[in-house]
């Protein structure tokens, strides 16, 4: 069934109605950063290791995680002001490019690394501190585009 306003599908004793919205659908598209000046590939299992450990110290609201990424270096840092805590994880990942410093909601980053567990390595493409980042594995899997996008957060320096 269809009408202007409404979808329904019936599947034997289960029936389910929607409204439709009467919007455009956003272009995806348009929020894909095409380029990506600096990748950093990492240890998959290390970094979401450390993502779990500092999502201890990160403010419940924001949930907040600071990527200090450097040559060959990612210092993940977490504080909750609140309760006083703070912490930091120092990991090994190959990185070439100029010093940069991005927020990211860690439980983000965890639904993405939980994702991608099964992968030895990931590569985040990067551009700065405010524009979307990509997600992917390292090895491509054959007939597969497996692209992740991770907004940033602003940081409070």
């Amino acid at each position: 069934f269809l009408s202007n306003t409404h979808l329904s599908f019936k599947l034997n004793d289960i029936e389910l109605i929607t409204r439709l919205i009467g919007q455009k659908y956003p272009d995806y598209s348009a929020v894909i950063p095409l380029e990506n000046e600096f990748l950093m590939k990492i240890k998959t299992k290390d970094v979401h290791d450390a993502i779990k450990r500092m999502m201890l110290f990160s403010a419940t609201n924001t949930r907040r995680v600071k990527f200090s990424i450097k040559e060959n270096s990612l210092e993940i840092s977490a504080e909750d002001l609140d309760i006083g805590a703070s912490g930091t994880e120092n990991v090994n990942c190959e990185y070439s490019g100029d010093p940069i410093d991005i927020g990211f909601n860690s439980g983000y980053v965890n639904d993405i690394l939980s994702h991608l567990s099964g992968e030895d390595e990931v590569i985040f493409k990067l551009h700065s501190p405010t524009k979307a980042v990509i997600v992917e594995p390292q090895k491509k899997k054959e007939n597969s585009e497996l692209m992740m996008l991770l907004m940033p957060v602003r940081l409070n320096n």
